[in-house]
């Protein structure tokens, strides 16, 4: 890597901005949580800490990132562990793409970080960078390197990213919403329970809202619920289903159908830490 490279990383990774917040504080051991959320960024978008710590009296970071699939979620939380302790309570987003190999999303949030020895090791194997993006410096920054250090306004909370809008209808991929499963990740997101456990942490797995008409289009929500009532049973993890909350059939709760706004991720995180406390989960 050139010495170029190497710097203009440096500043990337240590920004105030929301590509790479979270991770610079993961990586210098600045979480500390007791109560983590992970997830894509159906958790990135719907899970505030400052309402779950207010009813439950915890110390929570949210993890959730966008495109994140299991694979990724299950190096996240690797990562988090290399510099930071072992929480008590771990939630994780679930939906219907958890169990597809990631897409290759929201790769940017990655590249200040390619000069550390244990992102190497743990997430390169799950994301199919090319051979230029690892080894020809700065080839990987070429078409984003300059969104690193505009400012970048936001709500942000302890790893939280709100929309403040108004609905803005249906996302692209609505028509696709058929739960799946990649033997692969399956095997990654079970390794990660194990470690979960290994690490003495309770486990919650949730399904966020969706907007009724993302809802409507699901192909096979049996599959999927009878997938995770199959895992809650035989692990003894609890799994919460938001599909029927109030707020689904809102569109002002909503910044497009799959995604709250900020309105709709306060009252979901009300509802979530309501259910938790009632569960004795934060104990």
């Amino acid at each position: 890597m050139s010495a170029l490279d190497v710097v203009l990383s440096a500043k990337a990774g240590n920004i105030d901005s929301r590509p790479v917040r979270s991770w610079s504080y993961l990586f210098k051991g600045e979480i500390n949580s007791d109560c983590i959320f992970l997830g894509s960024s159906r958790a990135l978008n719907h899970i505030v800490p400052s309402i779950i710590d207010s009813i439950l009296g915890t110390k929570s970071y949210n993890l959730g990132m966008g495109g994140a699939h299991f694979d990724d979620i299950s190096a996240r939380y690797d990562l988090y562990r290399v510099k930071n302790p072992a929480p008590r309570l771990v939630v994780i987003e679930c939906d219907y793409f958890s169990l597809t190999k990631n897409a290759g999303t929201n790769m940017d949030q990655f590249y200040p970080w390619f000069h550390n020895k244990y992102f190497r090791e743990v997430v390169f194997p799950v994301r199919d960078f090319s051979l230029s993006d690892r080894f020809l410096p700065m080839y990987r920054y070429r078409n984003c390197l300059w969104d690193f250090f505009l400012d970048h306004s936001g709500t942000l909370d302890k790893g939280f990213l709100g929309f403040d809008m108004p609905y803005r209808g249906a996302e692209l991929g609505d028509s696709n919403l058929e739960f799946r499963v990649n033997p692969r990740v399956e095997g990654i997101f079970n390794g990660l329970l194990d470690r979960i456990e290994a690490d003495r942490a309770k486990v919650v797995l949730v399904e966020s809202p969706m907007y009724i008409d993302a809802l409507r289009r699901r192909h096979n929500p049996d599959v999927m619920n009878a997938y995770y009532d199959s895992l809650s049973r035989e692990r003894g993890i609890p799994v919460l289903d938001y599909s029927s909350l109030s707020i689904c059939e809102d569109s002002s709760f909503f910044a497009n159908s799959r995604h709250l706004n900020i309105k709709g991720a306060i009252a979901f995180s009300d509802s979530l830490a309501n259910d938790l406390k009632r569960l004795g989960l934060a104990e």
